[in-house]
């Protein structure tokens, strides 16, 4: 797996391939997961300053989330957790 090194702060890390699977890989994988795991709500992923153009928006009204994604994205991940026995969740 070569996703290193990189420059940048997670989650938007610039990724300078080597061709190589080494510490810098692992390095870049963990920024992210630990950028991941520090930025698991709504307001701090909604409030996480970008430097790219597109903006994903988020709204909560009573018990709806709404995520708008712009045609431009080509990729990404939403994460939704609840507690099972606090919660009913539809699609």
């Amino acid at each position: 797996m070569d996703i290193g090194p990189a420059v940048g702060a997670a989650p938007y890390l610039i990724p300078n391939l080597d061709t190589k699977s080494d510490i810098f890989d692992l390095n870049v994988f963990t920024r992210n997961w630990l950028w991941s795991a520090d930025n698991r709500t709504l307001s701090r992923i909604n409030s996480t300053p970008s430097s790219f153009e597109h903006q994903i928006s988020f709204s909560v009204e009573d018990n709806r989330i709404s995520i708008v994604v712009p045609g431009s994205i080509t990729s990404g991940r939403i994460q939704l957790e609840h507690n099972a026995h606090q919660t009913k969740m539809s699609c």
